[in-house]
Order: structure tokens, then sequence, then C-alpha cells
């Protein structure tokens, strides 16, 4: 999978298949990460998928994720309906559809560590609150 920027740089992630595809399981693997508000809005987008997906593989592999939670920032401050720019909301959104896909699997190992400051706790969305994803 690539990603052709405006710069027409690619963003290659042949080495992430490569160690999804031979690494060992059982590892425990954080995920954090956001993008500047001033990224192009196409490469955002991909970013989330992006973000997700390894997410979905590394569960699928027998790994564990660690991941923070709190606000959701967005590209537009203004916007509630602007993308994103934070992506612990795609990591627990991807773990989450593997606790409903696969509930059994999931009782036998612990998916994920959630990490939040008080605060961070306090900034966390509403509709994130009543969604029963956290």
């Amino acid at each position: 999978m690539s990603f052709q920027t405006k710069q027409n740089t690619n963003i290659e992630v042949d080495c992430i298949k490569c160690y999804m595809r031979y690494g060992t399981s059982g590892r425990v693997i954080q995920i954090a990460g956001s993008c500047s508000r001033k990224t192009d809005i196409n490469l955002v987008k991909f970013s989330h998928a992006l973000v997700k997906n390894i997410t979905k593989r590394l569960i699928n592999l027998g790994h564990s994720i660690v991941t923070t939670v709190g606000a959701e920032e967005r590209m537009n401050e203004e916007d509630d309906s602007s993308q994103p720019i934070i992506y612990y909301w795609d990591v627990l959104d991807a773990i989450y559809e593997h606790v409903q896909s696969s509930p059994l699997e999931c009782s036998s190992r612990i998916l994920a560590y959630v990490v939040a400051s008080e605060k961070a706790e306090k900034q966390i969305p509403n509709i994130e609150r009543t969604s029963g994803r956290i």
C-alpha cells in the first residue's frame, strides 16, 4: 500500500507488512500520533485508514495495543464535523470492532491498555462515552 502526495513522494508501508507477516505474537505495541492541521486532507484520511488497518492486523496477529485517549482534536477547531487529527479513536474503533466480531477470543487475552490522565478523561467527547467503545 502506498499513497501519492502532492509533493510526489510515496509513503510506503511495505516494512509494516513485513513486520506483520514475520513478527512474533504477544507483543505490546504503542500506537500514538497526530497530524498537523495544515496536512493535505487526502493524506489525513489515508493516515486514519492506515492506523485503523495496522491496529486490526496487529490484534489479529496476537499483539496487544497501548494507546492514549482524550479530546478529539479536529482539522478545524470550530467545526465538529471536520476530520480528526488525533489517531487514538481509530485505534479504539479497530479494537471495538474486533471485540464485536470475536467476543470469545477476546475474553482470553488483553487486547489493549488505554492510558489517560484525569484531565484527558474529562476531555473525552460525550459521543465517545456513550458509544460503548470505552
